[in-house]
């Protein structure tokens, strides 16, 4: 999935004339509540789901006619991907590339201008539909590990990032993300501070990491939700 997104972003080419592309070719030096906040006051009057955004010559049009051939390419690419991810539904296997999804998204979902262009492309059905058959596989979880569901929901309904105590702070998939441009505002500061190396990082995923990710892609799911105002759930 990984891949599929830097193909939307033209694998780094600052030079594209593609507004996707330029919001996130410079550095970003705002924080992700900040932007959070920007986001969430420009796409107030948006409907951001509708198919047609713009008028040329007296017909209406929606920005993604306008992507430059590789967008356009990458964006169907990747999304259709994640479409077909989540049709399986209550396969714990397609959860660490839905993460990566919902977390591109959500970052996305901070650059308003870069959005635009693509969430036509976004299975919106499909992951609200993915969420709300989340929430009960983490509730199961939750009950079998003996954890109080309620301290876990206040944690997903926070505007903060989840925090968890090592050695489960860290999934495996942030190491794969987390040097691409799009992913800067998604993580806090330090957050990688005392990660693992690669040589010390387990190679058999541990048992204590679902709970995590699970928890992750529905805080994600409210964080795109309060912000795109696209589907509801739960």
């Amino acid at each position: 999935m990984s891949c599929n997104f830097a193909s939307i972003l033209q694998y780094g080419d600052d030079e594209v004339d593609a507004d996707i592309v330029m919001e996130f070719a410079h550095k970003n030096d705002t924080s992700a509540a900040g932007a959070s906040e920007f986001a969430l006051n420009w796409t107030s009057g948006l409907d951001l789901g509708s198919k047609v955004k713009i008028k040329e010559k007296g017909q209406p049009t929606h920005p993604s006619a306008h992507l430059p051939p590789m967008v356009f390419h990458g964006s169907t690419l990747a999304f259709h991907t994640l479409s077909v991810l989540l049709d399986q539904l209550g396969d714990p296997s397609i959860y660490p590339s839905v993460h990566i999804s919902l977390s591109f998204i959500w970052c996305l979902a901070l650059h308003p201008l870069a959005m635009q262009p693509v969430d036509a492309f976004i299975p919106w059905v499909s992951i609200g539909r993915f969420l709300n058959t989340l929430i009960d596989a983490f509730l199961n979880a939750l009950r079998e590990s003996k954890i109080d569901p309620d301290s876990e929901f206040n944690k997903i309904e926070d505007r903060n990032f989840p925090l968890e105590d090592m050695p489960t702070r860290h999934l495996p998939e942030d190491f794969l993300i987390r040097g691409q441009s799009w992913s800067q505002l998604y993580y806090p500061d330090k957050f990688f501070e005392g990660a693992p190396s690669e040589d010390d990082r387990p190679v058999i995923e541990p048992d204590t990491i679902p709970i995590p990710r699970m928890e992750r892609c529905l805080w994600l799911g409210v964080q795109i939700a309060t912000v795109c105002r696209i589907f509801l759930w739960f």
